[in-house]
């Protein structure tokens, strides 16, 4: 599905010591262009962008922009979100790059209007379960955390497209993994993977695979059934167990005239 282009949004960025909620509001305002009233459901305001702003949170009355489509918090030392944040029900993209984040509230999974998520460069270890409800989500950016699993509901994203998980902690996935068949191009590079699950052959969309600088020592024979894979990266991984067919598959590959293949 197509992303519409969002319209100019005003960045603030702050250069004064105001208390952390104040400069929280006025961030919103320069942004929104009025002091948000935060009493009522707030259906007028559709964009915020708040970028180089010290807030370590969002009032819980952030739940109120029941409106809000596009959210931009970026390099702001954002270090949690309240509860009420589930409440954003037509929040259809959002940015939370270069921040604190530690935890996602467990409402975090009503956001099911959402189509982009940028999570990268926070200080996640895990997210929340219900994280496999969003159900529109396309594209998933969680590089540079430090994620040890994803949880088992994350086969639920049948919607996913993009997934970039680059420079994290995660070692294994789970079997439910196959079950993201639209997923098209998937990022896990710099991380501590070791194996694939046999579910990954499932993947019937996926064109691109980059997995080098890992801990990979083996490949389940299903890889062959990734008839639309066109590049593959496996650099800088201890691959000693090869199936022959998955060999032969991966010479077939280099030999393609589409094919790209690193190892």
């Amino acid at each position: 599905m197509p992303i519409p282009k969002s319209p100019p949004i005003r960045t603030y960025h702050d250069e004064n010591l105001y208390a952390p909620e104040y400069r929280t509001m006025v961030a919103l305002e320069q942004s929104i262009g009025r002091r948000p009233e935060f009493e009522t459901n707030e259906n007028h305001v559709t964009a915020i962008r708040i970028e180089n702003v010290d807030i370590p949170t969002l009032p819980d009355s952030f739940g109120l922009l029941i409106g809000l489509k596009e959210l931009f918090v970026v390099s702001s030392n954002l270090q949690s979100l309240p509860e009420s944040f589930g409440n954003l029900c037509n929040l259809d993209s959002l940015h939370l790059s270069d921040n604190q984040l530690n935890a996602l509230p467990e409402s975090f999974g009503n956001l099911q209007a959402l189509i982009v998520l940028y999570l990268d460069s926070n200080q996640l270890a895990e997210l929340p379960e219900s994280f496999g409800n969003l159900s529109s989500l396309s594209e998933l950016c969680l590089d540079s955390n430090p994620l040890k699993f994803l949880p088992e509901s994350f086969g639920n994203l049948r919607s996913l497209r993009e997934l970039l998980l680059r420079h994290t902690s995660i070692t294994s996935l789970s079997n439910s993994f196959g079950n993201l068949s639209l997923l098209r191009k998937f990022f896990l590079t710099g991380s501590q993977l070791t194996s694939f699950p046999e579910s990954f052959g499932n993947l019937e969309f996926l064109s691109e695979l980059f997995m080098s600088d890992n801990q990979v020592t083996s490949l389940p024979a299903s890889i062959i059934n990734l008839d639309k894979l066109e590049t593959l990266d496996l650099r800088n991984n201890p691959l000693t167990t090869i199936p022959e067919e998955v060999e032969n598959w991966i010479e077939d590959l280099k030999a393609c005239k589409h094919g790209w293949v690193l190892r």
